[in-house]
């Protein structure tokens, strides 16, 4: 057994890295092929006595360009409210980049196998939403109350006491409280005359050292809390007819959204229309530059 690596750009400009994958194991003699999406490339390993690393270009190159001949499948998958969106056409609704209706495929588990696969027509009958004019205002509120908000869940704040008792969890403030431990052990020695200045003094340190520390915790935390709130992110949605612009935390099941140039995906979702649609997906796969989607 032999291993090369060959390039799979073409192939991976309509197919998923587990469709190529299928291809290139299927050519007699493969015996494994694994796909580096960032690198376009692929690592086959095959029998040298019966192919040449160059009859398996030519024969995954020859499928490369029949799969671009024929009508790509749309992406879409399933959603669990987070942090990518989609979006729907509608009249008016434009943009030198792309104007794409698509719908967040945010089925519960068994609702909708997968909607890459469905015509967008039954993708909608399945979510109950109307293409033409999206889910109306009520519908997208009970909506929204039964499955919760499209973002990701945080970690419950500590609270107050905890983050106090934080700041006094510290070497040095324990080698302070056993130094004030030791200077009352010798004021009661010398008989508890006079007042135990030194233990004072050293307690009255740490004391103020912990509640700075926690004042300033307090004010680092709201000015994070606050920056959040202003660079909270949005999403064009269509409801009741009409484009609008909402917090793409109250994106449901079955919202129609329309992407612009510079808009963030807010919710995973299935695309219904696009005209030169690219994405940014460097957080999700490392790629540099913004891939089609069709």
């Amino acid at each position: 057994m032999k291993t090369s690596v060959i390039e799979v750009r073409d192939m991976l400009s309509v197919l998923t890295v587990d469709e190529v994958e299928k291809r290139i194991r299927n050519v007699p003699g493969v015996a494994s092929a694994t796909v580096n999406y960032a690198a376009r490339s692929a690592t086959v390993r095959y029998d040298e006595t019966r192919l040449e690393v160059a009859d398996i270009k030519v024969i995954v190159h020859q499928r490369g360009r029949q799969s671009a001949d024929e009508p790509p499948p749309e992406p879409a998958s399933e959603h669990q409210p987070a942090h990518q969106p989609a979006a729907a056409p509608t009249p008016g609704t434009a943009s030198a980049f792309a104007a794409t209706p698509a719908i967040p495929a945010m089925a519960k588990a068994g609702s909708l196998d997968d909607a890459s696969v469905k015509d967008a027509d039954d993708v909608a009958r399945a979510l109950g939403v109307d293409i033409e004019s999206g889910l109306t205002s009520e519908e997208a509120s009970r909506r929204l109350s039964a499955d919760g908000p499209n973002q990701l869940r945080s970690a419950p704040r500590r609270p107050a006491w905890r983050r106090v008792l934080a700041h006094f969890q510290d070497p040095l403030v324990y080698l302070l409280l056993a130094a004030v431990a030791i200077a009352l052990v010798a004021w009661g020695v010398e008989g508890w005359v006079g007042w135990p200045v030194d233990a004072i003094v050293i307690a009255i340190i740490v004391l103020l050292n912990g509640v700075l520390g926690y004042v300033q915790e307090a004010k680092a935390q709201d000015a994070v809390a606050a920056l959040a709130r202003m660079t909270a992110v949005t999403s064009a949605v269509l409801r009741d007819g009409q484009v609008l612009r909402l917090p793409s935390a109250e994106l449901v099941r079955g919202d129609l959204l329309v992407l612009g140039e510079g808009d963030s995906v807010g919710a995973d979702a299935r695309l219904v229309q696009a005209a030169s649609l690219r994405v940014q997906e460097a957080s999700l796969t490392g790629e540099s530059e913004a891939v089609l989607k069709n």
